[in-house]
């Protein structure tokens, strides 16, 4: 009887283990962002909190904020989750998770200027000062609309590393970046300016 129900339990016990869900695999954008490290281990702290079992795999080749949308929508649908600074057409074609993973702190700007400028800029106090100089962005980002329906001049670039080189040869006056990116990035590029 009990090598019965020791056999018993052992073809349990493969039944269960074949049965059992495997890990899911979560997969996110690629983005050409010094920052992503942050996000990447918010992400991966809030998939251990479930109790589930999830492995994040990240989507390649880098991909910028539009593409990894429309990925996400595409009938492929190879992308699971992505973060994204938001607007009102984001959320309309995702479903948004209204959580402030970085607790606001990408919506405080500061200005990354080069050495020449920055004379000019503490003098800047007001949208209309700002007016006399141009914003360097990335042509996906919604800063861009931000600025432009300000009435600031903004110049785009296609990726994110081109925009300090445009800055250090002149060919906008500032780059707004959050609070909490800016010296890391320029701290991530001596010399540049």
């Amino acid at each position: 009887m009990r090598k019965l129900v020791h056999r018993l339990l052992s073809i349990l016990a493969v039944c269960w283990a074949a049965t059992a869900p495997a890990t899911e695999i979560v997969r996110f954008p690629d983005y050409p962002d010094p920052n992503k490290h942050f996000f990447r281990a918010a992400l991966q702290l809030a998939l251990d909190k479930s109790g589930q079992d999830y492995e994040l795999a990240p989507v390649l080749p880098e991909m910028l904020q539009g593409r990894s949308i429309a990925r996400a929508m595409g009938s492929d649908g190879d992308i699971d989750v992505l973060w994204s600074m938001t607007t009102r057409e984001r959320e309309a074609l995702l479903l948004p998770v209204r959580f402030p993973v970085d607790k606001g702190l990408l919506g405080w700007r500061i200005a990354i200027v080069r050495q020449d400028k920055a004379e000019q800029f503490a003098d800047v106090r007001s949208v209309q000062d700002l007016r006399y100089f141009t914003a360097g962005q990335e042509h996906d980002w919604p800063d861009t609309r931000i600025l432009r329906e300000s009435g600031l001049p903004v110049m785009t670039a296609s990726q994110y590393d081109s925009l300090f080189r445009m800055l250090a040869v002149k060919r906008f006056d500032y780059f707004p970046r959050g609070v909490a990116e800016a010296w890391a990035e320029v701290d991530a590029r001596p010399g540049w300016a």
